[in-house]
C-alpha cells in the first residue's frame, strides 16, 4: 500500500508497482520474442525486433526506478502518495500479454494481421493501466512513469503504421 494502511488500499508499495510495471514489460517483451521467433514474414520480424529492444529498455528503466523509490522510500513519500483502489491493484495483477511459446507456436498458424492487432490493443491497455498506477505514486515519481506511457501510445502508432503499411 502506499502511504499509511488503509483497509481498502493497495497491497504495492511504490517499489513494488514499479517492479510490477517492470514484469508486465517483459511480459511484452516475450510477447515480441514469441512473435519474432514465429512469425514468417520480415516486415513482422523486424517490427518485432524492433519492440523487443524498446520492452527491455522500459523493463531495465521501471526497474532502475523502483531501485530509487526503494532507496527513497521514506515517510515524507507514503504522505504523498494516495492508497490504491483495491480493483486496481487486483487488475495489475492481470497478465495483458500471451506467453511467449504460445505465441511463437501459434504466429505460424495464424495471420500476422491478427497479432499485430492483438499488439496494438495490448500497448494501449498497458498504457491506460500505467496512466491509472501513475495517479497513486507521489508526484515526484509520477515522471517515471509519464515518460514510459509516452512511449507505449507512440509504440501503438508504430503499430498502426505498421498494420497500414503492409497489411491494409
Amino acid at each position: 500500500m502506499f502511504g499509511r494502511p488503509e483497509a481498502k488500499g493497495s497491497p504495492y508499495s511504490q517499489a513494488q508497482a514499479l517492479e510490477r510495471l517492470a514484469a508486465m514489460e517483459l511480459e511484452a517483451r516475450a510477447f515480441y520474442e514469441g512473435l519474432f521467433e514465429g512469425a514468417v514474414s520480415e516486415p513482422v520480424r523486424n517490427l518485432a525486433a524492433m519492440m523487443i529492444r524498446a520492452e527491455t529498455r522500459h523493463h531495465k528503466r521501471f526497474l532502475a526506478y523502483a531501485e530509487r523509490a526503494r532507496r527513497k522510500e521514506s515517510d515524507a513519500d507514503s504522505d504523498s502518495a494516495r492508497p490504491m483502489p483495491a480493483d486496481l491493484a487486483r487488475t495489475m495483477g492481470v497478465k495483458l500479454w500471451p506467453a511467449k511459446e504460445t505465441i511463437r507456436k501459434s504466429a505460424k498458424l495464424s495471420r500476422d494481421l491478427d497479432f499485430i492487432r492483438f499488439a496494438i490493443r495490448a500497448e494501449a491497455q498497458t498504457a491506460v493501466l500505467m496512466t491509472q498506477v501513475r495517479m497513486y505514486l507521489p508526484p515526484e515519481r509520477r515522471g517515471y512513469v509519464s515518460r514510459v506511457i509516452e512511449e507505449e501510445w507512440n509504440h501503438k502508432r508504430k503499430l498502426e503504421e505498421h498494420l497500414q503499411q503492409h497489411f491494409l
